[in-house]
């Protein structure tokens, strides 16, 4: 283009402390492809690797597609070849230094697999156990110059144009589960390596629908809950797939790729699998039905259709046998000021034990109608010094049956959840002592009036 405009062409010159950090790259680059291409070629000795991968289902095509390999038994330098600097070995994490000073190698006795940059770089490996049990069975390459695991999904680079093209891809957590599911066709599979979704991971899913399929163990399922707030949180679309106890690749064996199939197919939004798992089960008290709802609430918050929102929330009430209007509330309550409980216990502030016992009072009467006509029969407005209690129970006084803070007038809306944040789990509890605690303020007031006018006298 320059030359059609007739626009002389300037190049910049690359500084000494440039070129030396471009070589130590293109040196690491080497070194990685080299180990990686060494591992391809050992692993077509290798029978009890074979053996291992043929076990798991993995076609012989898909092992050469993402280079899988195993270490040769011999010394680090031999495997990359001359040329390779130990300092290079050490930046591309194929070794590391011991205390002695020794260059000792990170990958031994395991299969590899290569993982690849978003341009089908080789920039680290994970590794596995296969012929002995010492040591953790999977490893990972440290953070380098070229690896950060907290911004690479494994198989992002194999699984690109399939999930351009499907506008969606499955996530799953280990490497031979996104080999068997790319054996079985499934080649919008892709894994996350030992790690949380980090933003970084987030901001490249932004354009898919993710399908969570990860392991049915407690941390697989932990994992699963943790991700699909997180995507949920960037709005990234997200279902949850239920693989009935099974992890991925043991699914994928045992029922074939058309039955994994109908199950992503009937995958669930996270409050839909939420309430499935809940199914299962019988909650046992109050304080699990509380964790469910507050754990399922910020979905429902962010669904900006109002019948969507209540039809989850009818769900909701339905699995746990909790009305739908407290539900309701929880929600809003949530949504009222999300850091208000982060700057309460940051700053806290002292509270008289007679201010307490009035919040706890007309939180009582809000949670609980039976309190409710216990306080109008028993408490007069003097009782009650802070002006915004007062005005509470003055709306509260007149108001029957179940209450929603939707249905309280906006001057004490505010009020009420800030209250119901404290102390919604223990006022209807402990309102007996509330209302004792200000019966005896009352009566020592009397007092001291009575004092007063005797002297007076």
């Amino acid at each position: 283009i320059a030359n059609q405009m007739g626009l002389p062409i300037e190049y910049e010159t690359l500084s000494t402390a440039d070129k030396v950090q471009l070589d130590r790259y293109a040196s690491v680059y080497k070194a990685l492809d080299l180990f990686r291409l060494s591992c391809q070629d050992a692993l077509k000795s290798d029978t009890e690797a074979q053996a291992y991968l043929k076990s798991r289902g993995i076609a012989p095509a898909v092992l050469d597609q993402f280079g899988i390999g195993v270490v040769p038994q011999a010394s680090l330098q031999s495997i990359v070849g001359g040329g390779i600097s130990e300092s290079t070995l050490v930046d591309a994490g194929l070794a590391l230094r011991t205390e002695s000073g020794a260059l000792a190698p990170r990958f031994r006795q395991r299969i590899v697999f290569p993982i690849l940059d978003h341009r089908g770089r080789t920039v680290g490996f994970g590794g596995r156990l296969y012929r002995t049990d010492s040591g953790p069975k999977y490893l990972n390459s440290p953070e380098t110059l070229v690896f950060n695991k907290n911004r690479l999904l494994y198989a992002g680079y194999q699984s690109k144009a399939a999930i351009k093209k499907i506008q969606s891809c499955i996530l799953v957590e280990g490497y031979i589960d996104v080999l068997v599911a790319h054996t079985h066709g499934l080649c919008h599979t892709i894994a996350t390596m030992g790690t949380a979704l980090s933003d970084a991971h987030i901001d490249g899913l932004k354009e898919s629908t993710v399908i969570l399929a990860m392991d049915s163990d407690a941390a697989g399922q932990a994992a699963m809950t943790k991700s699909s707030q997180a995507l949920d949180r960037a709005n990234v679309p997200v279902q949850l797939v239920d693989l009935q106890g099974l992890d991925p690749a043991d699914f994928l064996e045992k029922h074939g790729p058309d039955l994994f199939s109908n199950q992503v197919a009937q995958a669930l939004n996270p409050v839909e699998f939420r309430l499935k798992q809940l199914m299962r089960g019988e909650l046992k008290n109050g304080q699990e039905k509380r964790a469910i709802v507050e754990s399922i609430a910020p979905f429902i918050q962010r669904q900006t259709d109002p019948i969507v929102r209540q039809h989850y929330i009818q769900q909701v009430a339905k699995a746990t046998q909790i009305a739908p209007t407290i539900i309701q509330d929880k929600i809003q309550l949530m949504s009222v000021n999300p850091t208000m409980k982060k700057r309460s216990a940051a700053r806290p502030t002292l509270v008289s034990r007679y201010t307490k016992a009035e919040v706890m009072i007309v939180c009582a009467m809000f949670l609980d109608e039976a309190c409710r006509t216990r306080a109008v029969n028993e408490i007069q407005l003097a009782m009650l010094h802070d002006e915004k209690n007062q005005a509470i129970f003055k709306v509260l006084a007149t108001a029957a049956g179940g209450l929603s803070l939707a249905d309280m007038p906006d001057t004490i809306r505010a009020d009420i959840a800030k209250a119901m944040m404290e102390y919604d789990a223990t006022a209807v509890a402990d309102f007996e002592a509330c209302l004792g605690v200000l019966h005896d303020r009352h009566t020592q007031q009397r007092i001291q009036i009575i004092k007063a006018n005797i002297r007076e006298k």
